[in-house]
């Protein structure tokens, strides 16, 4: 039985502020995040905020996120930063239920956004069909595992482009050695 309908998730203009979004959509998902702010105060919040997309790619699906800021998205908690093995300001996930296929529909664009002073910035987990990042800047982020910019847990499958990007001052390896909060 072929399931159909479109899913669209639209943001635009609005700002986030000590929270974490999240989205499932499955099969035909079109996700437009423009001109938006994911902010985050560590001293006044326990978790790890931003923007956390999960898609079923079982039919085409697109996301664009475009003109965004990523910033100060941390664990409070020592510990909880050490234990993050893939979270990241913005976090892209693609999930396919049938275990043979090794790619999928799902395209993802990430033009001109800035990840600045993230617990990372930036993770894609699993298979995609397209991914870009162009003209984004990546300053300060940080990680205890790898990739403090960018982490790429993706099938070899995927088409990947980096264009245009700059990253400057992050650091993999790099944890804080006492509670966000406990800081004056």
């Amino acid at each position: 039985k072929a399931r159909t309908g479109i899913v669209r998730i639209n943001y635009r203009n609005s700002t986030f502020l000590q929270t974490m979004q999240t989205f499932f959509a499955g099969y035909r998902t079109y996700t437009s995040i423009i001109n938006c702010t994911f902010s985050n105060n560590p001293k006044k919040t326990a978790s790890h905020g931003g923007l956390y997309l999960t898609v079923v790619g079982y039919n085409t699906s697109t996301i664009t996120v475009q003109d965004c800021l990523f910033e100060k998205q941390v664990n409070d908690d020592v510990v909880q930063s050490v234990m993050n093995i893939f979270m990241a300001a913005l976090t892209l996930r693609s999930k396919v239920q049938n275990e043979k296929i090794k790619n999928s529909n799902v395209t993802v664009v990430i033009e001109n956004c800035n990840f600045d002073d993230n617990e990372r910035g930036l993770t894609f987990i699993g298979p995609f069909q397209h991914v870009t990042v162009s003209k984004c800047t990546f300053t300060k982020n940080i990680a205890m595992h790898a990739a403090a910019g960018i982490l790429f847990l993706t099938h070899r499958e995927t088409n990947t482009s980096i264009n245009d990007c700059t990253f400057n001052n992050n650091a993999a390896g790099a944890y804080r050695k006492e509670k966000v909060k406990d800081k004056e």
